[in-house]
């Protein structure tokens, strides 16, 4: 019995460190689109506003196409993210299935 208690501990606590990444990639998952969307509101923002008018805005509304590019590549990472997990969940249901 003690050695069947045993690798129930070892799996308890594979499946904990498991959970804890998963819980941890959530959290930096959840950082990284809060991020975004500040950037898009930043940008919108600019974008809006009459900027180029104020003499001290000029080189920042210069610099946005840099903004607008990094925003779109973290969409695109977002997206490839989204792909990859729908892939492994179809994948599970197909070979369980």
């Amino acid at each position: 019995m003690s050695s069947f208690l045993e690798k129930l501990f070892e799996f308890n606590s594979v499946v904990d460190k498991i959970a804890m990444a998963t819980f941890n990639q959530k959290i930096r998952h959840d950082s990284v689109a809060s991020l975004l969307s500040k950037m898009n509101t930043s940008i919108f923002f600019l974008n809006k506003a009459k900027l180029r008018d104020i003499k001290s805005m000029q080189s920042i509304v210069e610099h946005m196409h840099i903004c607008r590019q990094t925003l779109k590549c973290s969409y695109s990472f977002e997206n490839i993210r989204r792909m990859r997990n729908l892939t492994r969940l179809l994948t599970l249901k197909l070979t369980s299935a």
